[in-house]
């Protein structure tokens, strides 16, 4: 009984931190998402600043 006690447990607890696992690369793939953005933001920010200096 306390056995089976100790696996439920344990199973409960490796479901939690595959789940939790699982939010963090969603998270991070979300957070990736936007450096990119701002990237590309930055990079045409950039290049109308030296379309403007040629003029």
């Amino acid at each position: 009984m306390l056995a089976e006690k100790h696996v439920q447990y344990f199973m409960g607890k490796a479901k939690r931190l595959f789940s939790l696992a699982k939010a963090q690369r969603e998270g991070a793939d979300k957070l990736e998402a936007l450096g990119q953005e701002l990237e590309a933001k930055a990079d045409e920010i950039d290049t109308k600043i030296q379309q403007d200096k040629r003029k």
